[in-house]
């Protein structure tokens, strides 16, 4: 027999518990062990409850941390790279920063000098200077439109300073350059920004366009992105062209005077009026040509 109170084991039938004093009057006494509640019942509950609650924040844990962790690919020799687009996101916390940076490189821009190596890397749009300073001789496959895998930290001149650079196996080439939509005088293009910069903007902004005139500067801006200004007449101002990074070896030999056409994607007019992405234009120029309406 046992004390359904506290469970004492009892020799014989009694009214009162010996340990806990209660009485077994009526049945009280439980002919099971199994039967009598343990006094510890409630302790051992409360245990398994704190129990699951630490399980379930341990698996909260995890799925954070998975969700700030990398993105993986399905290969299992992935490596992790910046885009050129992330590089120039990131902009001044870029400098010295050790980083990866994938992209191909753009032809006529292998430049060799002893151990060093000076390239172009695009990513559609955007361009980045580089120069591999590593000891290790380039692998074989270095070539023009390669796709490369550059590491090293980006420079405050704003070249990448490589001290390694992988090879991929494929290549792509860029897209082709965008024709021209409209063909005008740079003088008739000013002109209309002066007239009514709103609705020049909704005739040239974003539109690829091709305009002849006379050169009147070759020089840089502020980021050392080369340009050529045409003359409009105006002695301060002018339809100023600007080039990527990388400006074509032909501008060097431009000289002021000279009559040339070039295609650029519409700017807008900050002073001047400004044209970007800018390339040589082609040798068909209808000189009383006008944008469509």
């Amino acid at each position: 027999m046992y004390c359904s109170g506290c469970g004492t084991s009892l020799d014989a039938p009694k009214s009162f518990c010996p340990s806990c004093g209660k009485s077994l009057i009526g049945g009280e006494a439980s002919a099971k062990a199994g039967a009598v509640r343990s006094p510890n019942a409630g302790n051992h509950r409360i245990a398994l409850i704190l129990a699951f609650i630490v399980l379930g924040a341990a698996a909260v844990v995890a799925v954070v941390l998975r969700a700030f962790a990398p993105t993986s690919t399905s290969s299992p020799g992935a490596t992790y790279y910046k885009t050129i687009a992330d590089v120039r996101a990131m902009r001044g916390n870029a400098v010295d920063t050790p980083l990866r940076v994938g992209g191909a490189i753009q032809r006529g821009s292998i430049q060799r000098n002893g151990r060093n190596v000076r390239f172009v890397l695009y990513e559609d749009a955007l361009q980045m200077k580089v120069v591999y300073e590593g000891a290790d001789p380039l692998p074989g496959a270095f070539r023009e439109a390669a796709t490369v895998l550059v590491s090293g930290k980006l420079g405050r001149d704003d070249v990448f300073h490589a001290s390694k650079v992988g090879v991929s196996n494929f290549e792509f080439e860029p897209a082709p350059p965008p024709k021209p939509e409209l063909f005008i005088r740079a003088e008739e293009l000013f002109d209309q920004y002066q007239q009514n910069e709103v609705k020049a903007d909704q005739l040239y902004r974003g539109r690829y366009i091709e305009v002849h005139g006379h050169v009147w500067r070759v020089g840089k801006d502020i980021l050392d992105n080369a340009y050529i200004s045409f003359r409009v007449g105006n002695p301060v101002l002018a339809v100023k062209c600007a080039f990527s990074d990388t400006p074509p070896a032909w501008v060097r030999d431009v000289e002021p005077g000279t009559s040339i056409s070039l295609v650029c994607k519409g700017m807008g007019k900050s002073m001047d009026v400004m044209l970007g992405d800018c390339r040589a234009g082609g040798i068909g120029f209808t000189s009383n040509s006008s944008p469509e309406k």
